[in-house]
């Protein structure tokens, strides 16, 4: 398989801002949802400003350091909206 760009990713990174900033009008989240939707925006938007790759602004956050990030709190939030589904139901 082959890797996608960096500026590929900044791409991607900076559509899943605006995914998570609007998931909450969209999809219709609310209460704590809502809210984790929102600071996921603001935190993977930080991340990404801070982040040295094409898209990054300041270049502080090593690409290496931010692909691990992701590698955690990606799953840790699928496992997290099934934890959540299944507490509503």
């Amino acid at each position: 398989m082959k890797p996608i760009s960096p500026t590929v990713r900044g791409a991607i990174d900076y559509l899943a801002v605006v995914i998570f900033a609007g998931a909450p009008a969209v999809i219709g989240l609310s209460g704590w949802s809502a809210a984790l939707s929102s600071a996921l925006a603001g935190v993977h938007l930080l991340m990404t400003l801070l982040t040295d790759f094409p898209a990054g602004l300041i270049k502080v956050i090593p690409i290496v350091l931010h692909q691990w990030v992701e590698r955690i709190v990606g799953p840790i939030l699928v496992i997290l909206a099934f934890v959540l589904m299944t507490k509503e139901t």
